[in-house]
């Protein structure tokens, strides 16, 4: 036990709090772990350099430091004690984790300031403020490396977000919730800001990322969440399969690519040059393959998918498993119209239902279907997939 936190942390590499506490900042300059222990930590007078004593916790360069389970805060100051005016000020590589930093004074300017190292916010952070939550501030000035910041917390960031416009990019945002607005550059690769206009929050979705796709030794019916249309698509879908692939295959009458063993090199219809998104395609492996796709999901609320009179090669361009009744719910089917999937199961719609053979169907990411309808008008459909299963809201 240390009278201090200031003692305990000079002493030791892990710091656990035994109750609430209140006291000084605290000077970090060294590796440390402090577990908050689902405490409180109340700064009652700033430290900082000689003459500019205004912070409450002081993390300096080429350190690790952690802070977790608990709370940081501050209160009015005592005699001859001077306002703390950022509650961490931070210049080494720092993880807050379940960390609550509350500011229930007038005189915090900012609850959060990174000025070097790379700093996670995480777990279920929250930062509470009405002046500046957290900063990500170009001090190269100062002979200081630019900090990166990463934030990925279930918990809710309210306050001002100020980040120098020369280091746009070294904020990564990939979950939470703000009172900021965010913006593109902000968001971490794959993540894109998305506002609620119910509680007026702002938040980030998943956008892109990567696909795995296990195919079998023979042939698959395939289709994939991550947008390989355009040209490039099939090139990249043949680097995918690599040595394994054997051949693609269109709807579309002789659209196939076909890989050549002896020459290691795929060739094919010359027409056959890209790939679309709303269609399935047939691939021929040699022996089991797992592929990985990377890049920017289809946004399928906006991707109609166009059936026609008899059959047809449709993508499911979702990442959600979906009960095929919930997944073609907007679509205007007809009495035996036909969904089917590789194998034996398909699905019968019949008198507002679709039918499978003694299964419960679902579409499933990854995987390509044949569509019979009986109309002889075509129509175009979007899948619905139902809230509680949509990932990327």
């Amino acid at each position: 036990k240390f009278e201090t936190l200031q003692e305990a942390v000079n002493a030791g590499t892990t710091v656990t709090l035994l109750g609430d506490a209140t006291g000084a900042g605290v000077v970090i300059n060294k590796d440390v772990t402090i577990d908050f222990n689902n405490k409180t930590y109340t700064v009652n007078q700033a430290v900082g350099s000689s003459g500019t004593e205004t912070l409450g916790f002081q993390i300096l360069k080429n350190n690790n430091v952690t802070l977790k389970n608990g709370k940081l805060t501050s209160t009015t100051p005592v005699v001859s004690g001077k306002d703390v005016k950022m509650l961490i000020q931070n210049y080494a590589n720092l993880t807050l984790t379940d960390m609550n930093l509350v500011d229930n004074t007038d005189h915090i300017l900012y609850a959060l300031s990174n000025n070097s190292g790379i700093s996670s916010i995480e777990g279920a952070t929250n930062i509470t403020t009405d002046e500046v939550a957290f900063d990500v501030y170009d001090y190269t000035a100062g002979g200081y490396a630019v900090p990166t910041v990463n934030v990925s917390t279930t918990g809710k960031i309210t306050g001002k977000i100020e980040v120098s416009e020369s280091i746009n990019n070294n904020l990564n945002i990939s979950a939470g919730t703000f009172t900021n607005e965010i913006y593109e550059e902000w968001c971490a690769e794959f993540f894109s800001p998305y506002y609620n206009e119910t509680d007026k929050t702002w938040t980030v979705v998943l956008t892109g990322g990567v696909q795995t796709i296990q195919l079998g030794n023979g042939w698959n019916w395939f289709s994939s969440y991550v947008d390989m249309s355009g040209e490039n698509g099939l090139a990249t879908l043949q680097d995918a399969l690599g040595t394994s692939g054997r051949q693609i295959k269109s709807q579309v009458t002789n659209h196939f690519s076909s890989y050549s063993v002896e020459n290691q090199e795929w060739y094919g219809n010359s027409e056959f040059t890209s790939l679309h998104k709303e269609k399935m395609y047939m691939i021929q492996t040699s022996t089991d393959v797992e592929l990985e796709l990377s890049g920017d999901f289809i946004d399928y609320e906006v991707t109609p998918i166009q059936v026609n009179k008899g059959w047809n090669w449709i993508s499911y361009p979702v990442n959600e498993t979906v009960d095929i009744n919930e997944a073609l719910k907007d679509l205007n089917a007809s009495d035996n119209d036909i969904v089917k999937m590789h194998g034996a199961t398909f699905a019968t719609y019949y008198k507002g239902e679709w039918l499978a053979n003694n299964v419960v169907m679902t579409l499933e990411p990854g995987q390509g279907y044949m569509y019979y309808r009986k109309a002889s008008d075509a129509t175009s459909f979007v899948y619905n997939v139902p809230a509680e299963n949509n990932k990327n809201r």
